[in-house]
């Protein structure tokens, strides 16, 4: 299996050249296709569409596998252990009513929906493996990967197909969009996504004057306490983003409702927020209204210790190559924290260089393709040769 696996091919940026020249036309038709093509979250069409364009060119050289929740599967061994793990999403935050639908080049920038969050990240993958196939060493390396399509909701059915596959990965590759200087991902952190509800009685306000049932009033303290939960030293967020409820000034609100987005940098702060959360819970301010809090999503962090020996990998690879990477802590959250939660070393941020994802100005580098498919493919083969070892001889 180790066969070759360090040829000097990998590493020689003239072969690369060739094959990246020979294939460009070809990777920005498809790159254009899957843009192009809407793949909300919701447009299960849509996600279809475009996972069959992905298998297509991936067929010549892997196996590709639909999945019976909208995801695709690709490999070039039979999954039962220490394989390479890819992961990448094809759902937009797009709705086909967008009037952001096209893929736009100019100069050395490309714009559209998905070029960075991560439909470009997946062409860096698909393109990596394609290369380490032409130099006829793709075969040496067990590889898995995972299209997942409700990334941008939760990833609520494919968490599983996820955690499964990385279980017996020996590390794992997310392709989300790479920092504007070159940066790759070791940390994240988690997330708690909450809805919280507060039930009341209505009644005509111009009679209730004391002992009103207000569940706006009631939720106005709760706003209050969990604005409190911001912490700036440990790095804890809390937003109360959305608020509804109530009919009209007149009334007595008898309902009120909140979306509740909190977010932790460390493992060791989960207990004593869901302490925290729980007494806001039990806390009553308005005497005869009831709260009650429903979990939405929730991501675990992505804590940077289970992944700097990857990285480190990575970056002496990447210093070889006189490619100049970062590492980051990323605020967001990604499949890559589900990743994470495996305890299998992990890194995102491997897909192109650009920006403003989740707007109509997102947009990539161009060349940020080619150098993040080159570092990809060596990144993969010193990684793998790295961890198989390690793995063989444990």
């Amino acid at each position: 299996m180790m066969k070759n696996l360090h040829s000097k091919s990998t590493m020689n940026r003239e072969i690369f050249d060739r094959f990246y020249t020979e294939h460009e036309q070809e990777m920005l038709m498809l790159f254009k296709q899957l843009v192009e093509t809407n793949s909300y979250s919701y447009n299960h069409k849509g996600i279809k569409k475009c996972l069959d364009l992905f298998s297509q060119a991936a067929s010549p050289f892997l196996k590709t596998t639909y999945l019976n929740n909208n995801c695709l599967q690709i490999s070039n061994h039979n999954l039962d252990e220490n394989y390479a793990l890819f992961v990448g999403h094809m759902d937009t935050v797009f709705p086909e009513s967008s009037r952001f639908q096209h893929f736009v080049t100019e100069g050395n920038l490309i714009k559209g929906p998905g070029t960075y969050d991560m439909k470009g990240g997946l062409i860096v993958a698909l393109y990596a493996l394609k290369f380490l196939h032409y130099l006829g060493i793709l075969s040496n390396i067990p590889i898995c990967f995972l299209i997942n399509s409700d990334e941008e909701t939760g990833s609520l059915s494919s968490k599983k197909n996820i955690q499964d596959l990385a279980k017996s990965a020996i590390f794992a590759f997310v392709f989300e969009g790479g920092g504007k200087n070159g940066e790759i991902v070791t940390a994240r952190k988690g997330k708690i996504g909450l809805k919280g509800i507060a039930q009341g009685e209505a009644g005509h306000a111009a009679f209730i004057i004391e002992n009103k049932k207000s569940a706006i009033l009631e939720m106005a303290y709760k706003v209050i306490n969990f604005e409190k939960l911001n912490n700036p030293i440990k790095n804890i967020s809390c937003n109360v983003g959305k608020i509804n409820g109530g009919t009209g000034a007149n009334i007595v609100p008898d309902y009120c409702e909140v979306s509740i987005d909190i977010r932790y940098s460390c493992k060791n702060d989960t207990k004593e927020l869901n302490e925290k959360i729980q007494t806001l819970i039990q806390e009553n301010n308005v005497k005869g209204v009831e709260f009650k809090l429903v979990k939405i999503s929730e991501r675990p962090c992505m804590e940077r210790k289970n992944n700097l020996e990857l990285f480190t990998i990575v970056e002496k690879t990447c210093s070889d190559l006189n490619i100049k990477i970062k590492e980051e802590f990323r605020n967001g959250v990604s499949d890559a924290n589900f990743i994470a939660e495996t305890n299998t070393p992990v890194l995102d941020g491997l897909g192109p260089i650009g920006g403003n994802d989740h707007s109509d100005r997102e947009f990539i580098f161009k060349d940020s393709l080619k150098d993040r498919i080159f570092l990809t493919a060596n990144a993969l083969t010193e990684c793998y040769s790295y961890f198989i070892k390690k793995t063989l001889n444990s």
